[in-house]
């Protein structure tokens, strides 16, 4: 159910840290980073690279988003 909610909450927000679904959630910190780890496995979402913490985007709502803007 946490995974559904997870997937739910990228059409609020595509981008997403480990930390942030942590406090969302109120689960562990490796409990966060693992759900997004099958989420990635999944291809729902990739990892940003670049960022100070651990950042995942989910690509598809990302591009239906903020494709069209200038």
């Amino acid at each position: 159910m946490r995974l559904a909610a997870m997937v739910d909450g990228f059409f609020q927000s595509p981008v997403v840290s480990v930390k942030a679904v942590k406090n969302q959630y109120g689960i562990s910190y490796p409990t966060a980073k693992s759900d997004l780890k099958k989420l990635q496995a999944m291809g729902i979402v990739e990892p940003l690279e670049g960022m100070d913490l651990m950042t995942y985007y989910c690509p598809t709502i990302y591009k239906l988003t903020y494709e069209d803007v200038p």
